[in-house]
């Protein structure tokens, strides 16, 4: 049975694998037809992909008729956002960023406590130490900096003292408070950082059309993705309603959207970072002409269908289906065994997810060039075979698909979400 799409203003978008899935671009394609008002990010720090670089604010920064907003469930690297607001010529004057004063933000110790534990020549954002603070209660939140700033000083003189601990060095107290004291008057200059909850709630009362994202991808999620390898918040769509602040009942009606790679992705390489059981060797990388840095496999159906339980994915924008243009024959994974014992879901412990035997379903390939593809109906009879098989074992419908992986290659199915 295929899901229907409900016409909603209120829109969760999020990954439905572990990244690298080309969210971005689907939901700029959405913002292109002005379909939104809003784009509010309820989770995460600063991202990194291939496709936009690094990036902390919400993904409708570049629409002048978009407000963004930072949610508190997010952690904030305050001089990073800073850059990116002077990148993006925001000025306040158009009431277009507004953060949440109670996001907690990321300082520089931070980063030199994951860099003590992180690989040699690894960069770190300090996002999972930040988490951490936030849950062991002793870190400082956006409204704890534009308060009584002696009392801010005092805060994080002992957070950063404490942190500090058993580390070989710390971070630069003295440079730090002064560029934060900076970046404080810019923000109250700016009038950047508000009560986001209570102005999302308003906004959704008076009508307004919001796009709600999650920095990170549903397979990540710190309690129902393959922990430890996971991010250390929660990424699935109900987590939007924690880190924006809104009621469930504000968001029993939205609409969740899905963006699936055609292929199974997961950023690094090999088991560093995490299980991955429909993997292929680095020649299918290479065959399929997948950026660098990405494991990649067979799309991985069995994972997609628990992602869909754990979300309720009312929709699914199926991405970069041109990758698998040359191919013969085209592999899914449907099933799981563990010992040659069947699974109904996906194994807990990361000696189980080692053991994992994956069954697959063998589709015939398509051997047909589709980049330049501008409708569904010009697609081969194979896609159009793939996303059926995919609609029907998931049971959702596959509501955009995309040729590249730009806003432009986007190409809906003519139901509106």
């Amino acid at each position: 049975m295929v899901v229907s799409v409900v016409e909603n203003d209120k829109l969760i978008v999020l990954g439905t694998q572990w990244g690298s899935e080309g969210k971005e671009h689907v939901i700029q394609h959405l913002l292109d037809e002005g379909k939104f008002d809003i784009v509010a990010k309820y989770q995460g720090g600063l991202s990194e992909s291939p496709d936009t670089g690094k990036k902390l604010l919400p993904s409708g920064i570049n629409h002048p008729n978009v407000t963004n907003v930072v949610g508190n469930g997010c952690v904030v690297d305050v001089e990073e956002l800073i850059n990116e607001l002077e990148a993006a010529g925001i000025d306040g004057s158009d009431d277009r960023v507004k953060i949440s004063d109670r996001a907690h933000m990321i300082l520089r110790i931070h980063k030199v406590l994951e860099s003590a534990f992180a690989d040699k020549d690894v960069e770190t954002s300090g996002t999972g130490a930040a988490y951490a603070s936030r849950t062991f209660r002793n870190g400082v939140r956006v409204g704890d900096l534009m308060s009584d700033f002696g009392v801010f000083q005092n805060d994080y003189k002992i957070i950063n003292a404490h942190l500090a601990r058993g580390l070989p060095s710390g971070a630069d107290e003295a440079a730090e408070l002064a560029a934060l004291a900076t970046i404080r008057d810019s923000f109250s200059e700016k009038k950047l950082v508000t009560d986001t909850s209570f102005y999302l709630h308003n906004a959704i009362l008076a009508g307004k059309r919001v796009l709600i994202e999650s920095n990170g991808s549903a397979l990540n999620d710190v309690d129902h993705g393959d922990y430890p390898f996971t991010n250390a918040a929660s990424t699935v769509a109900g987590a939007a309603c924690n880190g924006l602040g809104i009621s469930p009942t504000v968001l029993r009606s939205a609409d969740v959207l899905g963006v699936v790679r055609a292929i199974q992705t997961r950023v690094g390489y090999f088991n560093d970072t995490g299980p991955m059981p429909t993997e292929q060797p680095l020649s299918f990388t290479a065959k399929l002409n997948v950026e660098g840095g990405i494991r990649t496999g067979w799309l991985d159906l069995f994972l997609l269908r628990h992602a869909t339980i754990l979300n309720g994915f009312t929709a699914l924008a199926l991405t970069d289906i041109s990758v698998l243009d040359n191919l013969d024959q085209i592999k899914v994974g449907v099933g799981y065994k563990v010992d040659g014992k069947e699974l109904a879901s996906p194994p807990i412990c990361p000696d189980e997810w080692a053991r994992v035997e994956v069954e697959y379903a063998t589709l015939p390939g398509w051997n047909a060039d589709t980049k330049n593809a501008k409708s569904f109906d010009e697609f081969p009879q194979g896609i159009k075979d793939y996303i059926a098989y995919i609609e029907d074992y998931v049971g959702v419908l596959v509501k955009f698909v995309s040729v590249d992986k730009k806003a432009e290659a986007v190409i809906s199915r003519g139901i509106e979400v």
